[in-house]
C-alpha cells in the first residue's frame, strides 16, 4: 500500500538529509554509515545497539533516520520513519529531568531535534503528495499525518480533487460517496444539490408511474419530491379526465397535489350534490366549500389594514382582508362566481375559493374567466389557460387564445394560428383556414368558400390527416345528420361524421327514416342506411302531417311510418300550410288536415287555410277553417265540414290567437266574431288587435281604446287615451287613460279617479302615481295616499315575489319595496346595488363634505344593516365603484 517505495527514484533529486552532527560515539556510529550509504552495516550496528541495551529515544531518532534516508531505496518507509520519531518525542517526554539533561549535556541530543525530524518527514511527505497532486495521495497524507502543519491544505485540495472526480463521473452514487467520505468538506452544500438532482433524474429517467411513485415514497425529503409529485400528477392525468382525477386522488391521498386533484373533481360538477353523490368520501373541507360555494361577496376595506376582504348576506367575514387590489366587478357587483380574483403587493394577480385558500398563485398580470373550468390568464402580453385548481393547462405563450369545443382551443402566436388540444398541450395543427365548431364529435373548416369535416377523434388519433375542401354548403337535419353539398350532391353523415350516403341527388328526413334519391327515384332507408322499401317514388316532399309522394302519375299522402294514409290515386297532391295537404283530381279539390275525413274544396276559390280553437260541448277543439274569396273578391269563413261561418261580405278576415275572428266589412270597419260565427261585441271599429294580456283583445275607434274578451266578462267600450294595460293579476283592474291616468274594472266602472299624470302598479291594494310632480302611493280601495313620497326613481329589482325602488328625494337617496315599505330612509347620497337578484345588497354611502369622511353602510334585501365603515375621502375611493 505505501507508496514511498514505488517513487523512492523520484526522491534522488531532492535535497539529502544531512547528518546531524552527533557527538555522542554510539548515535555516529550509526550514522556514520548512513552518510556512507552503507545503509545494511548501519541497520546492523543499529539492531546490535538494541540487542543489547534495548530501544531508547536514540534508537527510535536512529530508526526515524534509517526509514526516511533519501538514499535508502530498499527500506524508504516514510510513514514508518513518521512513527519511530513520534515514538521517540514520545519517549523523550518519558525521561527524567536528569537523565534529558545528560542526553543534551554528553551528546548533544534533545527534544528540538526530534521535532526537526518529525517536520522534514511531514514536509517530504506533503512534497510527495503535492508531485502526484491526486485524491488518493492528499487523503493519505491527512490520515497518516495528523499533526502536521498542512493537514488543513491537504484536507482542502483533498476535498477539491473528489469532488472534481465526483463532478467527472456526475452520478449520484459519486457524489454519495463523496458526502460520506468529506462530510466537513466545503463542497458539501454543492455535493448534496448534485446529488439530489442526478438521484432525482436517474431514478426518474422514463418518468413512468412506477419509477416516480417509488421515488416519491422512498425520498420524501428531497427537494425535487414536489417537482416528482407534478410529473406524476401530469402522468396520470395526461387526459385531465374526470377518471384520471379520481385515480390520482385515491392512489396518492397524502401527495401535496391531493387537494389539487380534489379541485379538479369539484369545479367539474356545476351541481356539487352530484359530486356528493360521486365521491361521498372527498374531504371535510368541500363541505364547508360548498356552503359558501354560491353565496354571494360583497368587498370591504379594511382601513387599519389597508387591505380588502369579502364578507356574504349575512354579514360574515368570509375572506378576511389580505389583498390589495379587486376586480372592478368585485367592486361594483360583488363575487357570485365560484372563485374570486384578488392581488398581491406587487400587482400580481391570483385566486382564493369562498373560504380564502389560495387556488391559482399570484403570478399573473390578467385573468378572465373561460368555462367552468378554466381561466384564462395573462403574464406579460400572453395568454395562457390555467385550471381552476391552481395547475397549468396551457402556458402562457400565445397573443390570443380563443375555446372551440371542450378539449380544443385556437391559439395564436406570431401571425400564427394552431389548433391545440385543451389539456395535454399538444399542437395539432399549424392552421391556415377558419375553425369552427360543429358538434362535439366534428369540426367545420372552411378555406376559399369550401369546407371540410374533421373528426375530433382522427385529429387526435392520427398524424396524417390533412383537410380536403371538396363541400359547397354543410346543412344540420334534426340535429343528428348532416348534409354535406358538393356541386349538385349530396352526401348524407351522421353527427359523429360516419358516412351513410355518398353524392346522391336529393334527400327527405321523416320519422320512418330517409326517402334518398339515387338517380331518379326515391327509396326509403332507416337511420342506419339499410333499406327499408322496394317502393320507389319519382316525387317525396315531406310535412307536418306526412309525406306527399308521386309514383308514375299517381299523387298520394304516406303517415308518419311510410304507410300509405291517402291511396296514390290523385293528380296532384301538395302541402296547404304548415298543416294541411291539398289533392287535385281533375276538376275536385280536396283537403285533409290530420284526423278528419278528406274535405271537398272543389266550391272555393283563392283559399287560405287557417286553424283555430271552437267550443264543441265541453271542451275546445283545434280545426281547420278556410278563408275563401267569390269572383268579386270578397271573404267569407267555412269550417271543415263546409257550414259557411261569415258570409262573403268582407273586405278580410283573419283569426286572432285562434280563438277570434275579426272581418274587415265593406264599410273599412273591423267586426268581431267566435269560431261558430257568433258576433262577439255589437259595433264596429276601426281596428282590433289583441292585447297584452292572454284572452284580451283592443278595441280602436276615433283614436279611442277598449278591450274585450270573447267570454263576455270584459267589455269596456273605447273610449281611452291609450291602450288599457292590466293592473297587477289579482282583481280583474285595468289602467286607462282619460286625459290623466285612473283605474277602471272590466266593465269600465272607475276604481281610481283620472286624476294622475302617471300610474303603475305596486301591489294588489296600492298603485304607484305621480301627482303634482311627486312620486306617491294611492291606496286603490281606501282613496288615500300613504306617506311617502319622492321625486323619482329606478326600478332595481322586479320579481314574483317583490320590486324594489331606490327613490330619490332632496334629502337623498333610499331604498321602498312594494311587500315591506321603507327598507332604507331618503337620506343617503348613493346607494348601489350588489348581489344577486334573489339576494340584494344595498351598498349605502352618506358623505359629510365637511371632514372629508364617507360614512359607508350595506343592508340586506331586508333593510338590516349587515356592516359599517367608516374612511376618508383617499380610502373611500379604494371601496367606491366608478362604472
Amino acid at each position: 500500500m505505501k507508496i514511498q517505495r514505488a517513487l523512492l527514484s523520484l526522491f534522488f533529486l531532492l535535497t539529502i538529509f544531512c547528518s546531524i552532527s552527533v557527538h555522542a560515539q554510539s548515535i555516529e556510529s550509526v550514522t556514520k554509515y548512513f552518510e556512507k550509504h552503507d545503509y545494511k552495516k548501519g541497520k546492523e550496528r543499529l539492531d546490535k545497539w538494541i540487542r543489547k541495551k534495548g530501544a531508547s529515544v536514540e534508537t527510535h531518532y536512529l530508526l526515524s533516520l534509517y526509514y526516511s534516508y533519501p538514499g535508502n531505496m530498499s527500506y524508504y518507509f516514510l510513514d514508518s520513519a513518521y512513527h519511530y520519531s513520534l515514538k521517540g518525542i514520545e519517549t523523550w517526554k518519558g525521561l527524567s529531568t536528569e537523565l534529558k539533561q545528560e542526553l543534551i549535556d554528553e551528546q548533544d541530543f534533545s527534544l528540538v531535534l526530534l521535532e526537526k525530524q518529525k517536520e522534514k518527514i511531514e514536509h517530504t511527505a506533503f512534497d510527495i503528495a503535492v508531485q502526484l497532486n491526486t485524491e488518493k495521495a492528499y487523503a493519505e497524507y491527512y490520515l497518516d499525518y495528523p499533526q502536521a502543519e498542512y493537514q488543513e491544505v491537504a484536507a482542502v485540495r483533498r476535498d477539491s480533487l473528489g469532488f472534481l472526480k465526483a463532478q467527472l463521473e456526475d452520478t449520484y452514487q459519486a457524489y454519495a460517496s463523496f458526502l460520506k467520505k468529506y462530510p466537513e468538506a466545503k463542497q458539501v452544500k454543492k455535493a448534496q444539490e448534485a446529488y439530489h438532482l442526478n438521484l432525482y433524474q436517474t431514478l426518474t429517467e422514463d418518468n413512468t408511474v412506477v419509477s416516480l411513485s417509488a421515488f416519491i415514497e422512498r425520498y420524501a425529503d428531497s427537494p425535487y419530491i414536489n417537482e416528482a409529485e407534478q410529473r406524476l400528477w401530469q402522468v396520470l392525468v395526461y387526459d385531465h379526465s374526470e377518471e384520471a382525477y379520481k385515480n390520482f386522488v385515491r392512489a396518492y391521498p397524502h401527495s401535496s397535489l391531493a387537494k389539487q386533484g380534489w379541485y379538479a373533481l369539484w369545479y367539474k360538477y356545476e351541481d356539487k350534490s352530484l359530486f356528493w353523490r360521486q365521491y361521498p368520501d372527498a374531504p371535510a373541507y368541500f363541505r364547508l366549500l360548498q356552503q359558501v360555494d354560491r353565496e354571494s361577496y360583497l368587498p370591504f376595506f379594511d382601513k387599519d389594514k389597508k387591505r380588502y376582504g369579502f364578507f356574504n348576506a349575512q354579514g360574515e367575514v368570509k375572506v378576511a382582508a389580505m389583498t390589495t387590489t379587486i376586480s372592478d366587478d368585485a367592486r361594483c357587483k360583488g363575487v357570485s362566481e365560484d372563485y374570486i380574483m384578488i392581488s398581491d403587493e406587487q400587482n400580481k394577480w391570483g385566486t382564493v375559493d369562498k373560504l380564502g385558500n389560495v387556488t391559482l398563485p399570484f403570478i399573473f398580470d390578467e385573468i378572465k374567466p373561460f368555462d367552468q373550468e378554466i381561466l384564462k390568464v395573462r403574464k406579460g402580453m400572453h395568454w395562457g389557460l390555467f385550471h381552476k385548481g391552481g395547475f397549468e393547462v396551457i402556458p402562457c405563450q400565445y397573443d390570443v387564445i380563443t375555446p372551440l369545443i371542450t378539449g380544443l382551443v385556437i391559439l395564436q402566436r406570431d401571425n400564427t394560428t394552431f389548433l391545440s388540444s385543451y389539456y395535454d398541450q399538444r399542437v395539432l395543427w399549424a392552421l391556415t383556414y377558419k375553425v369552427s365548431r360543429l358538434n362535439e364529435y366534428l369540426l367545420q373548416l372552411e378555406e376559399q368558400g369550401k369546407y371540410a369535416l374533421l373528426s375530433i377523434f382522427d385529429l387526435f388519433n392520427s398524424s396524417e390527416w390533412e383537410p380536403f375542401f371538396e363541400y359547397d354548403e354543410i346543412e344540420w337535419v334534426d340535429e343528428k345528420y348532416i348534409l354535406a353539398y358538393k356541386e349538385d350532391k349530396i352526401n348524407l353523415l351522421k353527427a359523429t361524421g360516419e358516412l351513410l350516403f355518398s353524392e346522391v341527388n336529393e334527400v327527405a328526413y321523416t320519422s320512418a327514416g330517409w326517402f334518398v334519391q339515387k338517380d331518379t327515384v326515391f327509396q326509403l332507408f332507416n337511420e342506419e342506411g339499410n333499406l327499408l322499401s322496394e317502393k320507389r317514388y319519382e316525387k317525396v316532399s315531406v310535412g307536418a302531417i306526412g309525406t306527399v309522394v308521386k309514383q308514375g302519375t299517381q299523387w298520394g299522402l304516406l303517415n308518419d311510418q311510410a304507410e300509405e294514409l291517402i291511396p296514390l290515386t290523385y293528380d296532384s297532391a301538395f302541402f296547404w300550410g304548415a298543416e294541411g295537404v291539398m289533392l287535385l283530381k281533375g276538376k275536385e279539390k280536396w283537403g285533409y288536415f290530420g284526423e278528419q275525413e278528406l274535405l271537398s274544396l272543389t266550391q272555393y276559390e283563392g283559399m287560405q287555410l287557417v286553424f283555430g280553437y271552437r267550443q264543441a260541448e265541453d271542451q275546445l277543439l283545434r280545426q281547420p277553417f278556410i278563408i275563401s274569396k267569390n269572383r268579386k273578391k270578397r271573404f267569407m269563413l267555412s269550417d271543415q265540414d263546409g257550414n259557411v261561418l261569415l258570409k262573403p261580405i268582407y273586405q278580410e278576415i283573419k283569426i286572432l290567437n285562434e280563438t277570434v275572428v275579426v272581418a274587415k266589412n265593406m264599410r273599412g270597419e273591423y267586426e268581431a266574431f267566435n269560431l261558430q260565427g257568433k258576433k262577439l261585441i255589437p259595433s264596429s271599429y276601426d281596428g282590433i288587435v289583441a292585447a297584452s294580456k292572454k284572452g284580451t283583445y283592443a278595441l280602436l275607434n276615433n283614436k279611442k281604446f277598449g278591450l274585450f274578451d270573447v267570454k263576455g266578462t270584459l267589455n269596456i267600450s273605447a273610449e281611452y287615451d291609450v291602450l288599457l294595460q292590466p293592473f297587477g293579476e289579482k282583481e280583474p283592474y285595468y289602467i286607462a287613460k282619460q286625459d290623466k291616468f285612473g283605474i277602471i274594472d272590466q266593465q269600465g266602472k272607475t276604481i281610481v279617479p283620472f286624476e294622475f299624470e302617471e300610474l303603475t302598479y305596486w301591489n294588489d291594494s296600492v298603485a304607484l302615481v305621480k301627482a303634482d310632480q311627486y312620486w306617491k302611493l294611492y291606496h286603490i280601495h281606501k282613496h288615500y295616499f300613504l306617506t311617502e313620497s319622492f321625486e323619482s326613481y329606478e326600478e332595481v329589482v322586479t320579481s314574483s315575489k317583490e320590486k324594489l325602488l331606490i327613490t330619490y328625494r332632496n334629502s337623498g337617496y333610499g331604498v321602498l319595496s312594494n311587500q315591506q315599505g321603507r327598507l332604507i330612509l331618503e337620506e343617503f347620497s348613493d346607494i348601489m346595488i350588489m348581489g344577486s337578484e334573489d339576494n340584494p345588497i344595498f351598498f349605502v354611502e352618506r358623505a359629510i363634505n365637511q371632514v372629508g369622511l364617507y360614512v359607508l353602510l350595506y343592508f340586506d334585501r331586508n333593510g338590516e344593516l349587515l356592516r359599517e365603515d367608516i374612511l376618508r375621502e383617499k380610502l373611500y375611493q379604494q371601496i367606491s365603484c366608478v362604472e
